[in-house]
Formats: C-alpha cells, structure tokens, sequence
C-alpha cells in the first residue's frame, strides 16, 4: 500500500470545469475587493470627489437627507450607492464560486451519503452535547465571545463595516447575512451549527481514508466503535473545535469545513481553487494553513494557480492598506498597544502552555503514531504530517491567542486518527495505551491561552476540574 497517496494526497477528478476562466477569476477578485474595501475609506474617496463638484449639496434637499439619516453627498453615494452595490458584487461572486464545490459535492454525494453516514451524523451529535457539557457554548450576554461578538453584529450589516480587524474576515459573516441568520443571537445560533457541521465533517474526513468496506464493518461492531467513538470524542477537545464552545462567533471554522470538503472528496483543480479562494474571504490566516497543503496534497499542475489566488489577495489587501506592509501587519498584530512578539518575550512560559493545549495529550498518541511510521520506514509521510501540523504554527509569532493558531494545523492531526483506525494490526498499535491517553485527555480540561490574560476557562464540567492555580485563570462567563 502507497500511504502517502492514500493518506496525503488529495483525490482528482476528471470531470470539465463548470466555470469559464474569466467568470472564475473575475468572481475572485471580485469578493477580494469588495472584502478590503471598508466603508471609511470607500468614504474618503467618496468625499474627495465630491468637493470637486459645484454646489455637491443642491442634489438633494436637507430635509429628505435628514429625513433619511444622511449628512452629506458623500453619505448619500456610500450608503445608498456603494455599499448596495457591494453587497450585490459580493453576492453574485460568492455565488459563482460556490457552483463548482456545489457541483462536487452532489456528484461524489455517494462518498458523503453512504451506509455509515447516519452513524457519522449521530456520533457528531453525541460529541457535540458532550463537548457542550464540557464546555457550555454562551457567552454573556449575546451567545458568542470575544470576536464573535463583533462578527454578530457585523452581520447585520458586513458591506458597510469601517478599516478595523474584522471587515476582511467577511464570508461567514456575509453567508448567515444572505440566509437571514444574520444579528447577534441568529448569528451565534448560526456559528453553533458550523461546528456540528466541523465536527461531521472532521469525523468524514477521518473515515473517507479508511481502505476496505471490510474495515467500515469491523468498526460497525459495538466494541471496536466504542473505542473509535472515545479516540474522536478525545480529539474533539482539541482546540480547533472545542474553541467554537469556550468562544463561538468565530470565523475560521468555516474555512475549516470548506477544507475538509476538498481534502474528503475526488474534485477537480477549478473545484478546488475555490475552496481556496473562498476561504482566504473566510480567515486571512488560512493562507498559512493552505500553504504546506498545496505544495503537499495538491495536484503538481495546480501549485501554479493556488499561488495565483493567495497573490492576488495579497496585492488587493497591501492596496487597500496603501501599500504600506509593515503599518498593515503591525495593524493586525498589535492587542493593547503591544505586538504579539512582545507578549512572547513576557510570558515564554505561557506561550509553551497554549501549544499544548491546542491539543492537549493528543500530542502523545499523533507522536506516537509518527514514530511507528518511522519504524517502519515512512520518512516522506512522517515529514508531510509533521509540516503539515506545524507549518500553521509561525502565525504564533505575531498571536496572542497561541492554543487557537497551534490548532490550525488540525487536517495533520485528522490523518494521523486516520491511519490510527486504518492500521492498528499492521502498525501493531496498542490499543490499550492510546485509549488509556484518549480517556484522560477527554477529562483533561480545555483551555483558551492568551498570552496577555492567562489560561481562559469558561462554564462547564471543565470549570470544576482545577489544574492550574486560580491565579492564572481568567474565567470567562
């Protein structure tokens, strides 16, 4: 058995393209451009150009533009002009780009939604109740927590949101605001069902790479699935989906689904540049999570045009930043007037802490498994993991937040289960001693590290498990 076409590479499709090239690439640069365009600059301009008209006040009564909440000309073009006219572009593209995952998805529906499927969904529903007894998912007083909060609100209206950290971050914001989910409470709501979806998907993934039907069988049976079911329920404490309940709003899970979408099904090099392109709209830091997959799992011809996409967004976004690199990344790095590196120096210790716990003790069985992989002479896919799970990790540099940016490196971590369940016997894997660390790292408790705070914990059965001295924890209601 090749393992690393089996495990690493992601599976190809025949099939023609849906799109033609310009609509394909017009719609990407057209969601990237409404996505670095907030409404204070769109208004500076708007202003400079309306100076330059006779009289830019005459065109409409003061009355009605009181009447109608608008100071200016300016205002009247931005309001009732441009940002409509975002939110249209922005639509339309979305639209176009999600066609052709639409279409994957429907054709390759019986990899997806099969005789296990049924199993996966109720499965997915147990760890989500569980992981909500851990962890409650509500944040005081509108449902989602820090980010989230803004995100929420945002999504009432995300085309007419000011320069800031959060008007590029705009596709799940923009998708819960076209299905009316949109508002603080239907937002949150609207995250919540994200994550059930993460969880699904994660668990999918897992079992797309499973080799035989012979195999889908044995873990059919009641003592084999219990096991399974407690090496998943374990995982699921790590930080890229337990985050969604300690603080659910934010946006990276989404992209996190389109990701696994692309890594579960067979789908062609258009299909799969979408899923790239929508998640840059999704998580700026999703160019770091996609790098080392496109150069690992990616099809060699499509290397060329992947890199295509994150250069295009990344001159969109320098432009709308005038240009100006290191003002734009001290901009996004900076919390409280300090950079993220300046946090690292301060609390090195801290730092190390929430590298562990984007995982926790999951760390021993994934090492466990990359060393019997070693043993057994898989250098290159032990390599490909390892890049894989870490490459993500340089976003720790300018972060505050370090369990959240570790746990970006999830999809290694994923195919590392993967192979666990695939190959006990031929890896001659203990089964005793990974389900003895799985055990323990469920009732180990999560936490959210902010270099600038402490440990987070929030309310739940974890709440009551003290690991840590009261006076590093900050609890979070």
């Amino acid at each position: 058995m090749n393992r690393y076409k089996q495990y690493i590479l992601f599976q190809n499709s025949d099939n023609k393209d849906i799109l033609h090239p310009y609509i394909f690439w017009s719609s990407v640069a057209t969601i990237y451009l409404v996505a670095n365009a907030p409404k204070n600059r769109i208004l500076l301009v708007a202003n400079h150009l309306v100076k330059s008209w006779p009289n830019p006040d005459q065109y409409l009564p003061y009355l009605v533009m009181k009447k109608i909440g608008i100071n200016n000309s300016s205002d009247l073009i931005v309001q009732l002009g441009i940002i409509p006219l975002k939110e249209l572009l922005f639509f339309v593209a979305m639209l176009l780009l999600f066609l052709p995952i639409f279409r994957a998805i429907n054709r390759e529906k019986r990899l997806i939604v099969n005789n296990n499927f049924s199993r996966i969904l109720i499965a997915s529903l147990l760890i989500f109740i569980t992981l909500a007894i851990l962890v409650f998912p509500y944040r005081y007083p509108l449902g989602s927590g820090g980010m989230g909060v803004h995100y929420g609100i945002h999504s009432s209206d995300p085309f007419a949101q000011n320069a800031g950290w959060y008007y590029r971050r705009l596709l799940m914001v923009a998708v819960a605001h076209f299905i009316q989910m949109d508002g603080p409470i239907l937002y949150y709501l609207f995250s919540l069902f994200c994550t059930y979806i993460l969880i699904f998907m994660s668990l999918s993934f897992i079992e797309s790479k499973l080799l035989t039907y012979n195999l889908l069988n044995q873990i059919e049976s009641i003592a084999n699935y219990k096991i399974i079911f407690i090496c998943y329920l374990s995982l699921a404490t790590s930080s890229f989906i337990i985050f969604n309940f300690q603080t659910p709003g934010y946006t990276e899970q989404f992209f996190f689904i389109l990701l696994l979408i692309a890594a579960s099904i067979p789908m062609t090099r258009q299909e799969r540049l979408s899923i790239v392109a929508l998640s840059l709209a999704t998580h700026e830091v999703s160019i770091f999570v996609f790098i080392p997959i496109i150069f690992i799992c990616f099809p060699g011809r499509e290397i060329g045009k992947c890199l295509a996409v994150i250069a295009l967004y990344f001159a969109i976004w320098l432009a709308g930043n005038g240009l100006n690199l290191t003002k734009a990344v001290a901009l996004q790095s900076q919390v409280k007037e300090h950079s993220g590196l300046y946090y690292w120096v301060e609390n090195p210790l801290l730092g190390l802490g929430g590298l562990f716990f984007a995982y926790k003790l999951i760390l021993l069985i994934v090492l466990y498994v990359l060393w019997k992989l070693w043993r057994n002479g898989e250098r290159k896919l032990v390599i490909a993991l390892t890049t894989i799970i870490l490459f993500p990790a340089i976003t720790i540099i300018p972060s505050v937040d370090t369990s959240r940016m570790m746990g970006m490196g999830f999809l290694g971590v994923l195919i590392c289960f993967s192979i666990l369940i695939n190959e006990w016997h031929s890896l001659k894997i203990n089964k005793n001693i990974v389900l003895a660390i799985a055990s323990v790292n469920i009732i180990f408790p999560s936490y959210n590290v902010l270099l600038y705070i402490g440990f987070q914990c929030y309310s739940g059965l974890y709440h009551l498990i003290r690991i840590i001295p009261s006076q590093y924890i900050d609890y979070v209601r």
